[in-house]
């Protein structure tokens, strides 16, 4: 059984590394002349904001069941992902998010991402 300083440390590095991961393939599906290391880590620290303030929440339920690799777990994140990244894409003035390449790329990889650190790092119990 974990401690509790050790599960919170866990769902930081989840996120933390969720959010480098996706900021890394964000950067180089822009195309490799805009890629940088500061945009690599403004990127990142977005992201973590967004993982830590909304995936973790949902991250913390399924993990009261754990399962690796879980579909289920990976159509939820999805779901999430595709709520926040059509917030996102509203903010920054876009009519219709759902009609972005970027929309589909951006919320089906920070779900996939994700999904595959959480069972890496949290998940104990396989399905």
């Amino acid at each position: 059984m974990k401690n509790s300083s050790d599960i919170i440390f866990l769902y930081l590095l989840c996120s933390l590394v969720s959010a480098i991961t996706l900021s890394i393939f964000c950067m180089i599906s822009m195309g490799l002349a805009y890629f940088s290391l500061l945009g690599t880590v403004i990127y990142a620290l977005i992201f973590f904001l967004f993982y830590l303030t909304v995936g973790s929440p949902i991250q913390f339920k399924l993990n009261k069941k754990p399962k690796k690799f879980n579909i289920i777990y990976l159509i939820i994140y999805g779901f999430g992902s595709a709520i926040v990244t059509a917030i996102i894409t509203k903010f920054y003035g876009y009519e219709n998010p759902f009609v972005s390449l970027n929309f589909y790329l951006i919320f089906i990889l920070s779900a996939i991402i994700f999904w595959i650190f959480d069972s890496v790092f949290l998940q104990d119990k396989t399905s």
